[in-house]
């Protein structure tokens, strides 16, 4: 744990900088441009340079990435955590870079809390880890996204390998993720609590990371096929959390499944109450727009997801066709597939081959979005009934006798459409 010494002066400009940020954030609502926070975050980083350490002083701070599910994991942690002590900070609604973190770090709402629970882009985790001098890090899962951005998955692993060496954090890890366990595989054992979590998706890990051979994968377990990397032994058991789970989770998936395991073990480790948890978690039916389901009129309903990389389709396609199969024909859920290539989205749709389509049962499929062809395309290869249309309402529209929608939203129609859709239709409860 790095500790570091905050002379007057770095704290006076502090000060300033939180007052010239406060000011900023007033000026963006005022003008219309969203609710601040970002410029708040962006002014008060480029004044004060120790701003995230002067700001997270005396905090106990719980730090969450992953590639994909740490908004959600954040979510049912700090919602726990403010079930039993009033007050938590947080950037549960995904601001997850530095400016989001600063931000969410000096709200004046929360500036008493004693905790702070933050999710941080697994890019970024290096370059603000050793500011914010976590006490717990909890590491998800690895996978390719956006790579025309940002690079390789064994480049972050081995980033946060360097991050970990010589901390004294404690980190709740997957230990079914090989690039996780390269990257904890020399903390002390202490310091590291392994646990399984279920993925069909391990074709980011195809090769060792220590000797670069292939793994052997058999189900949820990998071993190097040249040398002693495998996946660790020493596993907590997360089935005492099955009955908390069942009880409690509103979110749906087998993914979400494992983030509450993640966020359990947490929670079991700073002793939050379980009766909290099961008061908590059962209000946590939609995170930032994820998973949010709209009455759509005439019984109709429409569950909104957001999808990212291939990993995360391979979850999200798994969930629907389960549904599918569980269906009379006359009520199988339609699939709508909202896809954008913008920046944030990243610019290169190939990695739609990546994603299994052709595993899963899909009901008929529609499409929109500024790459609908490339996505109508991948569908097609994968012999699933597709239409192209020009909007969502205009798919709604020619569909009245479908009861029940998936929309799949890539990063930039998710955003849009988390805002609109609130607007047009009326939330379900």
């Amino acid at each position: 744990m790095v500790i570091m010494l905050i002379s007057k002066t770095q704290l006076l400009i502090f000060k300033f900088a939180v007052v010239a940020g406060d000011f900023a954030s007033l000026l963006a609502r005022k003008v219309g441009r969203g609710k601040g926070e970002q410029i708040r975050g962006k002014v008060i980083g480029k004044i004060s340079k120790t701003a995230i350490s002067i700001a997270s002083k005396d905090k106990k701070i719980i730090i969450v990435s992953s590639t994909n599910g740490k908004t959600s994991t954040t979510r049912l942690i700090a919602d726990a955590i403010e079930e039993q002590y009033g007050i938590v900070i947080s950037n549960a609604l995904g601001a997850n870079q530095k400016a989001g973190i600063i931000s969410a770090l000096v709200s004046n709402e929360h500036r008493e809390a004693k905790f702070a629970v933050l999710e941080i882009d697994e890019r970024s985790l290096p370059t603000l880890f050793d500011d914010l001098s976590p006490a717990y890090l909890i590491l998800g899962n690895l996978s390719r996204d956006q790579l025309d951005r940002f690079g390789e998955v064994a480049s972050i692993a081995t980033a946060w390998k360097k991050m970990l060496k010589d901390s004294d954090v404690k980190v709740i890890a997957n230990a079914s993720d090989p690039n996780i366990v390269f990257a904890t595989k020399d903390l002390a054992p202490q310091n590291v609590t392994y646990i399984e979590l279920d993925s069909n998706w391990h074709d980011d890990a195809n090769t060792c990371n220590i000797c670069g051979s292939l793994l052997k994968w058999s189900g949820n377990d990998f071993a190097c096929t040249k040398c002693d990397f495998k996946k660790p032994s020493d596993l907590v058991s997360t089935s005492h959390y099955d009955s908390t789970i069942e009880n409690s989770l509103a979110l749906p998936g087998e993914w979400n499944k494992n983030n509450a395991r993640l966020a359990l073990k947490l929670l079991e480790q700073i002793e939050i109450a379980d009766e909290n948890i099961l008061k908590a978690w059962p209000q946590v039916k939609e995170v930032a727009g994820r998973n949010a389901v709209f009455n759509i009129g005439n019984d109709r309903t429409l569950q909104l997801f957001l999808a990212k990389n291939p990993a995360g389709y391979n979850e999200l396609l798994n969930f629907i066709s389960r549904s599918n199969l569980r269906s009379e024909d006359i009520h199988k859920p339609s699939t709508i597939f909202a896809f954008n290539c913008n920046i944030a989205d990243g610019k290169d749709p190939s990695w739609l081959y990546d994603v299994r389509f052709e595993d899963f049962e899909l009901n008929t499929c529609f499409v929109f979005g500024q790459r609908a062809t490339d996505m109508t395309l991948r569908l097609k290869i994968a012999d699933k009934d597709v239409a192209k249309l020009n909007s969502l309402n205009e798919i709604l529209k020619a569909n009245k006798s479908v009861k029940h929608f998936y929309l799949i939203a890539s990063y930039t129609q998710f955003h849009a459409l988390s805002r609109s859709l609130p607007k047009q239709f009326e939330v379900a409860e």
